[in-house]
């Protein structure tokens, strides 16, 4: 289980939201790692189970790390949308269903 930010999420009051996921998603997210402060792409980003641990670990101790999450199907990448939203997580999590269209643009 990820317990996400400060935004209002699920629980009003409460300042966070539990997001219940499967151990292998939280497992690989750990395992790929990202550091405070890194932008991460995950591109096989579904809902969002490993994109949630990533963001977590990306604006540890406040630091501004994003996350790009890409994926085939665009209802998924809905779905995360809501979340980050419920969160107060969606100006760091940037989603798409086109991967080229995420991360800078030279």
């Amino acid at each position: 289980m990820t317990v996400l930010g400060s935004g209002e999420g699920w629980q009003k009051g409460a300042g966070e939201a539990w997001i219940v996921q499967e151990e292998g998603a939280q497992l690989v997210a750990l395992a790929a790692g990202g550091a405070a402060g890194e932008r991460v792409l995950d591109a096989c980003a579904g809902r969002g189970g490993k994109t949630f641990v990533l963001i977590d670990a990306v604006g540890a101790s406040g630091a501004s790390g994003s996350l790009d999450a890409a994926d085939l199907h665009p209802r998924k990448l809905e779905q995360l949308r809501q979340m980050a939203s419920q969160t107060g997580l969606a100006e760091r999590v940037h989603a798409s269903d086109n991967a080229s269209e995420l991360g800078p643009q030279d």
